[in-house]
């Protein structure tokens, strides 16, 4: 009776997260739309551009997600991992190869690099989950930077600056829902530590070994048996 409810709660907890950002992006754009610049620049745009918004959310995506790869980098970490929308890069023991994904669970992006085991876990890691929020940032300041140019360059500009600033407020803020923890959240959990980051630390040491190819039977012992031991309640 207990598992149902374990399930139904974080579902509950992600629907009612969804509806209140929902009604706070309805109630900006709202806003918005009273705002003389952005009808003067929103007047520029035909049927034609309305093709290239998905093109120009893509575009907020990869940024973040290169965001999270490039600080990893920055620590040593090797790519494993990366999807924008339908597109996928990943490492297979024959090299990096491109795919076509069709998932809902990864259509807002993912990046995924694996640790260097001769450096310290944690700076790696927390700066694989700043870098996601520090690129829309970025992106948001030139996007907005750009609204005084004229004509579609400046309209786009507001487009990807608001886009970015949006992706950095919903990833930045910490929160948690059912298993689903965002990069604030997941930044904050780093710095405590704890059984909590172990257990992860060690399922992304495993997740690395079999996604670069090694065999179950190969995988490391000592690392299966540290996850192993791990009582935490995560997801």
């Amino acid at each position: 009776a207990q598992k149902p409810r374990g399930r139904i709660v974080p579902a509950i907890g992600l629907l009612v997260g969804m509806t209140e950002g929902a009604g706070f992006v309805y109630t900006v754009g709202a806003s918005a739309t009273q705002s003389p610049l952005l009808r003067e620049k929103l007047r520029v745009l035909s049927a034609f551009d309305l093709l290239a918004l998905p093109l120009l959310f893509l575009l907020v995506l990869a940024v973040h997600e290169a965001g999270h790869l490039l600080g990893g980098f920055r620590h040593g970490m090797r790519f494993l991992l990366f999807i924008v929308g339908p597109f996928q890069w990943s490492r297979t023991p024959s090299g990096i190869r491109f795919s076509w994904i069709f998932n809902l669970g990864t259509l807002g992006g993912l990046a995924a690099s694996t640790p260097n085991p001769d450096r310290p876990m944690k700076p790696q890691l927390l700066s694989l989950i700043a870098g996601g929020p520090i690129a829309s940032l970025l992106l948001a300041i030139m996007g907005l930077a750009a609204v005084g140019l004229e004509g579609r360059i400046g309209t786009y500009g507001l487009i990807l600056g608001a886009l970015s600033l949006l992706i950095f407020l919903v990833t930045a803020i910490p929160l948690r829902a059912g298993g689903f923890m965002s990069d604030g959240m997941q930044f904050i959990e780093v710095i405590r530590g704890g059984p909590a980051v172990e257990e992860r630390q060690a399922l992304i040491v495993l997740m690395a070994q079999s996604l670069g190819g090694t065999r179950p039977r190969d995988l490391d012992g000592a690392v299966i048996r540290q996850a192993l031991d791990f009582e935490s309640a995560e997801p």
